[in-house]
């Protein structure tokens, strides 16, 4: 429905199957997810840190990269691993907002288990979950998945 509604309220605007309204449906159907984890790290007691920066003469760029970002990094991984998954499940979104030349892979999925019979979109599926088993190893290499379940 929501994809069917993008397409009608794009076409008042001439969004209609293009990139643009591609992106701007995604990021409607998106922003809940990363608002809700980042806006989550969002305490008083982080707020207590900022004023502390700048009591102790940390410049507004300084206070936002050494002290609000390290704060809203647990926040900024979750909510962009919800909306990549969130984004990449809304085939029908894409459906109804794509064009033969603009095609997303979910899409060309879909099609593909619809009107061919053969194993290559188990072999598809296999892949996708290895890189997503890649990706959990390099997240927890890289920043650990401790530190997004702790909150400080």
């Amino acid at each position: 429905v929501l994809g069917a509604a993008l397409l009608q309220f794009g076409g008042y605007f001439g969004l209609t199957r293009s990139f643009l309204a591609l992106l701007i449906g995604h990021t409607i159907i998106i922003s809940p997810f990363v608002l809700r984890s980042v806006l989550s790290m969002l305490t008083p007691e982080q707020r207590a840190l900022e004023e502390a920066s700048s009591d102790l003469g940390g410049t507004p760029w300084a206070t936002f990269f050494l002290v609000v970002l390290p704060q809203l990094r647990p926040g900024i991984v979750t909510g962009s691993i919800f909306a990549f998954i969130s984004s990449w499940i809304n085939v029908e979104l894409s459906i109804f907002n794509t064009t033969p030349d603009l095609n997303t892979i979910p899409v060309k999925l879909f099609n593909y288990v619809q009107y061919t019979v053969d194993p290559t979109i188990a072999a598809a599926s296999g892949a996708t979950i290895i890189v997503v088993v890649f990706a959990v190893i390099v997240l927890d290499l890289c920043i650990g998945l401790d530190l997004l379940s702790e909150r400080k």
